[in-house]
């Protein structure tokens, strides 16, 4: 139904370097780069297919086909759920995931997110399927090729999740010692991990052969240290931050302290003398030394960057605060309660997915895999944040919320200390949003009016 009320919309940021790309690529036959970063091709190459056979219209078909893939994305946390905890549960992760607009509209809009997650989220859930079968059954193997594939090309539409698989394996090998066979672990790793190589390796050998350099998948890491390792703060959550020079300088912000930055340090970005590749290489090592000379400052950054990842604002609500949508959608009777909805439905996943893990998820494997899942995007969050990066972690987070709302009970009977750790936790996520309130309050007020 949004794919509808949303009407035409005119891209935004990373959708336009998408669509130019795809448009380069049916024009030419190649995919090149931006000149700032290197992006995977899966991607802009879906994009470019839908031009090749449909025109200008394959831009909306292409809408219409992430609809069908947020499907996959629905059906695999729904089965997540059912496995990490009940029947009823599973019920409730449907019903959230069928209402949770800032995972929803990913899908009306031209970000590579939709895919990815529809690629990333089975290769989780078979991954964890594996974890907690029986290991001399036959379709162990199966389950685990299946998941590097899918891996591999989730990996072709978005890098970030490249070094996963450094958390992943030490869970292959302990689950993998419990069959008495001293080479299991190892035949375990060496075929989750090939079957990732597999699918990646013909990209990164193509980049060695036009960058004269090894990327095995894409290369933005440079770009994300300009913004995520400099003295100028940058939110992409934000509307009203618009220029890339833009400077901290409001002093009615409760935040201040935590971006606060010796003015004139900001480094520029390397030249364009440069190779994309060599370029992002030579940005992340002005970033590193950057924040080596500003310790103090990093750590404070690094704070308000969990802020900021943590936000209860989304691209939801950013697009309505920068007044991309028209029509219905526009009309206030149509988004002041969808604007509630988005808000109410991010605050209540952040807060209830934590007794849901703490307290509701009992499987001690199941715990340090969303763990290690969750804790990796939250890491990378440290870099160069916003709540768009947050969205490969919302599906769990709505399966661990379902999961505490499907045992009411559970307070009663938990040990104290694990309540403690609740309690901490909430404490913690308040105090990140109580740093960030300014902004969030200022961006929810610009979308309701």
């Amino acid at each position: 139904m949004l794919l509808f009320l949303a009407g035409d919309l005119d891209p935004q940021a990373d959708e336009r370097n998408y669509v130019y790309l795809a448009l380069s690529w049916n024009r030419f036959g190649f995919l090149g780069d931006t000149g700032r970063f290197l992006w995977p091709p899966a991607y802009p190459w879906v994009l470019a297919q839908f031009l090749d056979g449909f025109g200008l219209w394959g831009l909306f078909l292409v809408r219409v086909s992430q609809v069908l893939f947020s499907g996959v994305i629905g059906a695999t946390t729904i089965l997540l759920a059912k496995r990490l905890f009940s029947r009823p549960a599973a019920t409730v992760t449907g019903l959230l995931w069928s209402i949770h607009l800032p995972l929803i509209m990913f899908s009306h809009t031209h970000w590579a997110e939709t895919l990815y997650l529809a690629l990333l989220l089975p290769s989780f859930y078979l991954l964890l399927v594996w974890l907690q079968e029986p290991q001399q059954t036959r379709k162990g193997p199966v389950l685990l090729v299946f998941s590097g594939l899918l891996f591999g090309l989730a990996l072709l539409v978005k890098e970030v999740a490249l070094l996963l698989p450094v958390l992943l394996i030490p869970l292959i090998i302990w689950r993998s010692s419990g069959v008495g066979d001293r080479g299991a672990g190892l035949r375990n790793v060496a075929l989750y991990v090939l079957s990732i190589v597999v699918v990646v390796l013909p990209w990164s050998l193509r980049n060695l052969e036009v960058y004269g350099r090894f990327v095995p998948a894409g290369m933005t890491v440079g770009e994300n240290a300009y913004w995520g390792l400099n003295g100028l703060y940058r939110n992409f959550d934000l509307a009203t931050q618009d220029s890339e020079t833009e400077e901290l300088t409001r002093t009615d912000h409760l935040d201040r302290w935590f971006v606060a930055w010796e003015p004139g340090s900001a480094w520029k970005r390397a030249g364009r003398q440069q190779n994309v590749v060599d370029r992002n290489r030579e940005n992340l090592r002005r970033g590193l030394r950057y924040a080596g000379e500003h310790p103090g400052w990093f750590l404070r950054t690094r704070i308000r960057k969990l802020a900021d990842w943590l936000t209860p604002l989304s691209f939801f609500v950013r697009h309505h605060a920068r007044e991309t949508y028209a029509g219905v959608l526009a009309s206030p009777w149509v988004k002041r309660p969808m604007l509630v909805l988005a808000m109410a439905t991010t605050v209540l996943l952040l807060l209830l997915s934590i007794p849901g893990f703490v307290l509701s998820l009992r499987d001690p494997t199941a715990k340090w895999l969303l763990g290690a899942y969750v804790g990796y995007f939250a890491a990378t969050g440290l870099l160069v944040s916003m709540s768009r990066f947050r969205l490969p972690a919302e599906p769990i987070l709505l399966v661990l919320m379902a999961g505490f709302l499907s045992d009411p009970g559970v307070f009663r009977r938990a040990h104290k200390r694990t309540v403690a750790i609740c309690w901490a936790l909430w404490i913690g996520l308040i105090a990140l949003w109580l740093i960030a309130l300014p902004d969030t309050l200022d961006q929810l007020g610009r979308a309701w009016s």
